[in-house]
């Protein structure tokens, strides 16, 4: 249910260093205008003040303005977690909040693991995570990230489902997932992905750099290449000169239907091959340099997980995820673009966050994974 009107009306809390409050409260007005009751509009504001300036751990108890309030901490919980507000326009108008400043270079897609104990959260499943090297229990989130000039942020999200996700209606129910929501591969939640920025939001054209699994490598490329989107691929070649799926890359093309594309190696070490569409320009030079924006984007997860409690989300529902993270997402953009400081957490990258205290930690239960990465 959504805060009720005799909810207390938050207070904006001090704004600290040298923010203007009216810059933040302007970015706020404009991105959350979508939202249609007056006190989801100041909630979130109050929310994103929190995600902004608390420092440690963002949990809803200590987002709060003032000293600890029940009443105030469950209004905030409810706007997160069941006030029924759609995201997708507040994260279109983040996306013009970027181009607005500079036109977009790329989109970059990224992922986030958030390591979980309990199996109680949505999505959660044991995936073996090949950066941790074993398996984990987590949520695996997949981003869109907008890069300008001078900026680079996610604007779209997606958590990956699949297992009892799909099939257990009573664990369905418990997190309030829509009957049209079911499990897709990472590379067709990329290509969803694409569509919601081009079509649903208009957004202008540029090229798509991602990493994909080798076998999956010919279903994101096909797909591209039917939107027209141009695509820097980073495959893992099973063999020189092959990409696993049966695309075979070599200097002047692969051997599959559609546009031209070219496998272009980023450097002399292992590594991935990029595949790439670009037929304009100079491919050489600028695949490594599309290529090198993955390191960037990862940079840009790390401090979204330390600074802006992208891994502290303490419910376990659908909506209440993605309100979440398209809360954490405003407050990176505001940063970006204004240049605002935040509330560092200081822990380490790898440390357990969010989910309620029985959902927490990073060592998984023993046994094979449920999901596949």
């Amino acid at each position: 249910m959504p805060p009720s009107s005799g909810c207390p009306t938050p207070r904006a809390p001090a704004a600290p260093g040298e923010e203007t409050p009216t810059a933040l409260a302007s970015f706020a007005a404009r991105v959350f205008r979508s939202l249609p009751r007056a006190d989801q509009r100041r909630w979130a504001e109050v929310y994103l003040r929190g995600l902004l300036h608390t420092e440690g751990r963002k949990s809803v108890s200590r987002m709060t303005d003032g000293p600890p309030s029940p009443r105030v901490t469950q209004s905030l919980q409810q706007f997160v977690n069941q006030s029924p507000w759609e995201w997708a326009p507040i994260r279109g108008a983040l996306a013009h909040e970027y181009l607005g400043r500079g036109e977009a270079r790329a989109w970059v897609v990224g992922r986030v693991v958030i390591p979980k104990s309990g199996s109680h959260s949505v999505g959660v499943a044991r995936r073996f995570v090949a950066e941790h090297g074993r398996v984990v229990n987590c949520q695996i989130g997949v981003a869109l990230f907008l890069v300008t000039p001078g900026a680079v942020g996610p604007v779209t999200w997606r958590l990956l489902l699949g297992g009892k996700w799909d099939h257990d209606a009573d664990a369905r129910e418990r997190v309030h997932l829509p009957d049209g929501v079911r499990g897709r591969a990472a590379w067709a939640e990329t290509v969803s992905l694409v569509d919601e920025a081009s079509r649903r939001w208009g957004l202008p054209p540029a090229p798509l750099v991602a990493t994909v699994a080798a076998a999956h490598a010919p279903s994101l490329a096909g797909a591209l290449r039917a939107r027209g989107v141009d695509h820097v691929l980073g495959v893992d070649a099973a063999s020189p000169g092959h990409v696993a799926g049966g695309l075979p890359i070599s200097p002047s093309g692969p051997t599959s239907p559609g546009p031209p594309a070219v496998g272009v190696r980023t450097g002399a070490g292992p590594g991935p091959t990029w595949l790439t569409s670009l037929s304009h320009g100079n491919p050489a030079a600028d695949v490594p340099r599309l290529a090198a924006l993955t390191a960037r984007v990862a940079r840009a997860t790390r401090r979204l997980e330390s600074d802006f409690g992208l891994r502290d989300f303490e419910g376990r529902s659908f909506r209440g995820w993605h309100h979440h993270m398209t809360m954490v997402s405003a407050a990176w953009a505001y940063s970006q673009l204004h240049g605002q400081p935040h509330g560092r957490s200081h822990r380490p990258p790898d440390g357990p966050r969010g989910g309620s205290r029985h959902e927490h930690g990073h060592e998984p239960p023993h046994g094979p994974p449920d999901v596949p990465w």
